[in-house]
């Protein structure tokens, strides 16, 4: 793993999730936090909606298939704003190593 320098990424990685303020400038992390709480929230009442939905449908198919598709893109939205703070993190680490 140390040949790719791996290894470096990972311990600067643990570091800065013992220290999340050391990965952007304040600002920029305040509006990071801000839209991952707001997309966690959305996804809730998402979640909520749909599994309200389900139960209400009283067997009606297409009301079932409605929640179920909505849990699907709740389900791809919440791994899409992970990946994407992830993908950030690491562009930001190699940026602040000097890697990139």
């Amino acid at each position: 793993m140390s040949q790719f320098g791996l290894d470096q990424f990972v311990e600067t990685s643990k570091n800065l999730v013992k220290n999340p303020d050391k990965i952007f400038p304040t600002g920029y992390a305040n509006i990071i936090n801000f839209l991952v709480i707001a997309a966690a929230i959305v996804a809730v009442v998402l979640v909520l909606n749909a599994g309200t939905e389900i139960m209400t449908s009283f067997g009606n198919e297409e009301k079932v298939a409605r929640a179920k598709q909505t849990l699907a893109y709740t389900a791809i939205g919440l791994a899409v704003v992970v990946f994407a703070i992830l993908l950030i993190s690491l562009v930001a680490t190699l940026v602040r190593t000097g890697r990139l």
